[in-house]
């Protein structure tokens, strides 16, 4: 039997062992190396028989294009090497190709008709058509003319800066030299002395700036790939407490090739056109602006615009939906107008752009920001791009909660999916726990039996109580941890932790009756991730006890690493409410239905005239004013196979307690399975407490429970609304006035109540 199991594992090790992302087309460049080596020998005699044969071969189909071929392979493999993913696009290859033809039709010019044909049988068969049609000496040029330019395709060349190149060679004289720095010289100059009334004198042409392609030029140019530390091989973690039970010695990161490609650009239009209509439309109402710079972001152009001195900036910012109108892209969205961050009274035009740019989550996660942030924040996530092509990554346990609200289309759940998968790209099961809240079970739904899972994808109010009262027991749990260490937060918990067990490694841990280990555990960041917010707080009963539940989470849980993420395509005061808001300073809001929405999830208007599918604005609570940006993009294609290569390293170790927390349910009546009936249960002890208060004094309050039981504001209002439904208190008479008390004793309390 015990063979059995064993022969089971090592077919299951076996079945999981993959190769490194390239490791194919890394092999096939060294195959090319080595046959371009091969080659080379072959022309000195040194092959042996079948060399010679090979040789033989070539020559005659090729002709001593057969001697190029070696170089030919070799920059192919070094391209290879050189690419981010080592793939060639399909391109390169053709070019490649083409290039053999146009060198063997080349050579096979001055033999052609004799009986050796030095381009072989394929430089015969292409001058037989060339040599028809054009003499010799044409013939010659037209091949050097297809040579140069698959030479350029092949090394994304531009003609300009080949003879910009082949110019810098002969130009070695000093005076030249001189000429050229005095031009340069002369240019900042003239520049730096132009004053401001000159610049709003000259009739303005505008410069149009796309950030977005530089930013990915540069990327491209440092090849800068997503190699973020496995923080599971530094530190081998215990497999005795609940939360880091999956063993993550061996786990392996999902590789960057899991994720698609996407390379839609974004298309502005004519920015002159828009500016001209910007500048007329302003000129109308008796402004003389000045258009600036045109920055092409993905999904809007913002035109920048000074007004003249004098000028409120509130008359500029209100004039939306005239340039709404005067631009016709009514259909597209409406133009925000707003002040540009950092930049003094300079106002930002945004227009839909004609075509959107997509902004894949493989772009963001191949870039610099990126790799920087992940490799020093364990909760780094990626966001997507903003509007001057700045890759967008935030660490959401600086956040410390998050807000995500939008309407339906407006892109919310793929910028959830977004950040869920950075996040498990960089951390193991040991590092990053997730409980996903989905009423539909449709978003959420991708991550089933997932490693990083503690539960089961949750759908009901009763679950989602009962993870809630975990949770807060889990904090407080933390918390005191914490303090008996003397650290303030999860990262220095687990820093000390890991200081002191690499200290000393062989440190005993002694275990206890039921043989778990005493030894301190490092602690997980858990995310608690809600989709439909307003499907919770409005369900009766619970969704008041939901509510107060996340408001102690929010004002407590950010030390102790326990994280909620809040999405919602309803932002109304009913529903996220001032207690939510209050702890959850940063948000990310796609576009709303009308302004009230985008003041309650953004304290300001704006979202409303966002474009939609992942137009959105972001602000953490170390912004002043939130930023525009566009979404990172990954379909459900992509997040099934990230998924289905996690599920294939373990299954998921539940921690089935989570789920079967006994929550008071105020106005329940009847027990609901997991919690317990509030009104009229009795089997409270903090409702007896109340109660037994309210008979002392003959009177209630929220401040008096609060003074004389030590809880806070919320479980007070909760404990008074349930004295009530028991009969206990009277209805609230208005006012700041306390409640009467409407019985005598505890004995009435117990008659009224019975256990």
């Amino acid at each position: 039997m015990a063979k059995k199991r064993g022969r089971k594992k090592k077919a299951q090790e076996i079945q999981r062992r993959e190769l490194p992302g390239g490791f194919w087309h890394q092999i096939g460049a060294v195959l090319m190396i080595a046959i371009s080596v091969i080659l080379v020998a072959a022309w000195f005699g040194q092959g042996g028989v079948a060399l010679n044969v090979a040789q033989d071969f070539l020559l005659k189909t090729i002709g001593y294009t057969t001697f190029l071929l070696p170089f030919i392979l070799i920059y192919l493999a070094v391209m290879i090497f050189r690419a981010d993913d080592n793939r060639l696009d399909p391109s390169v290859w053709i070019a490649s190709f083409l290039m053999i033809l146009w060198f063997s039709g080349i050579f096979g010019i001055s033999s052609h008709g004799l009986t050796e044909a030095h381009g072989g049988f394929v430089g015969t068969f292409l001058n037989n058509f060339m040599l028809k049609m054009v003499a010799g000496g044409i013939a010659y040029f037209v091949y050097v003319i297809l040579i140069l330019i698959t030479a350029l395709f092949m090394y994304a060349e531009t003609p300009a800066a080949l003879f910009r190149r082949i110019g810098a060679i002969f130009k070695t004289s000093k005076n030249d030299e001189d000429v050229d720095n005095a031009k340069v010289m002369r240019r900042s100059a003239k520049k730096d002395l132009l004053s401001d009334d000159e610049a709003e004198a000259r009739p303005g042409k505008v410069n149009v700036v796309n950030h977005a392609e530089d930013a990915e030029k540069e990327d491209k140019k440092h090849g800068l790939l997503t190699k973020v530390t496995n923080k599971a091989e530094e530190a081998k973690e215990d497999e005795s407490q609940a939360l880091t039970v999956v063993n993550t010695q061996d786990w392996k990161m999902p590789s960057i090739d899991l994720l698609a490609r996407h390379t839609n650009k974004a298309d502005p239009g004519d920015p002159q056109k828009v500016a001209e209509i910007i500048r007329e439309t302003f000129g109308e109402f008796g402004i003389d602006v000045t258009v600036g710079d045109a920055i092409v972001g993905p999904s809007v152009t913002q035109y920048r615009v000074t007004p003249p001195a004098g000028v409120k900036i509130s008359r500029i910012t209100s004039m939306s939906e005239e340039l709404t109108s005067a631009l016709g892209v009514g259909g597209s969205g409406v133009v925000r107008i707003a002040p540009v961050p950092n930049e003094r009274r300079i106002i930002g035009v945004e227009v839909p752009n004609i075509k959107a740019a997509t902004v894949g989550l493989r772009e963001i996660m191949t870039t610099s920001n990126w790799r920087n942030l992940a490799a020093n924040k364990q909760m780094a996530f990626a966001l997507g791009r903003d509007n001057d092509g700045n890759t967008v990554v935030l660490d959401l346990a600086d956040m410390p909660h998050l807000l995500v609200a939008g309407t339906t289309g407006s892109g919310k759940s793929v910028t959830i999916h977004s950040m869920l998968i950075s996040l498990m790209y960089h951390n193991s099961p040991a590092d990053l726990r997730l409980i996903l809240i989905d009423p539909k079970h449709l978003e959420f739904g991708l991550y089933d039996d997932i490693p990083h899972l503690l539960t089961p994808v949750v759908e009901d109010v009763k679950s989602t109580l009962s993870v809630l009262k975990w949770a807060i027991d889990q904090m407080e749990y933390r918390l005191k941890e914490m303090r008996d260490y003397g650290v303030q937060n999860i990262a220095d918990y687990n820093s000390k932790l890991a200081a002191e067990q690499n200290a000393s490694p062989s440190n005993d841990s002694s275990e206890n009756s039921e043989g778990e280990t005493n030894k301190p555990q490092k602690f997980p960041y858990i995310i608690i991730a809600f989709d439909e917010l307003q499907d919770f707080i409005k369900a009766k009963p619970g969704g008041r006890e939901i509510e107060t539940m996340l408001a102690r989470l929010a004002a407590k849980a950010r030390a102790a690493g326990i994280i909620l993420v809040i999405a919602t395509q309803y932002p109304k005061a009913d529903i996220i409410t001032t207690a939510i808001k209050a702890n959850i300073p940063s948000r990310i809001v796609m576009k709303v239905v009308e302004q009230t929405q985008s003041r309650v999830a953004l304290d300001r208007p704006g979202a409303e005239k966002l474009i939609g599918n992942g137009d959105l604005l972001y602000m953490t609570r170390k912004m002043p004013a939130p930023r525009r940006a566009q979404s990172a993009f990954v379909s459900n294609g992509e997040i099934e196979k990230v998924v289905k290569f996690l599920r294939s390293q373990g299954e998921p170790q539940y921690v089935k307690e989570i789920l079967t927390q006994q929550v008071q349910v105020s106005g329940a009546g009847a027990s609901m399975g997991g919690f317990d009936g509030g009104a009229g249960s009795g089997s409270n002890d903090d409702h007896r407490q109340a109660a037994e208060i309210a008979v002392q004094y003959q009177k209630i309050s929220t401040t008096l429970l609060q003074r004389k039981m030590h809880i806070g504001f919320g479980r007070a209002a909760s404990i008074i609304d349930d004295l009530e439904d028991m009969g206990i208190v009277s209805p609230p008479p208005g006012g700041n006035k306390a409640r009467e008390v409407l019985i005598s004793s505890m004995d009435e309390y117990d008659e009224r109540n019975p256990q």
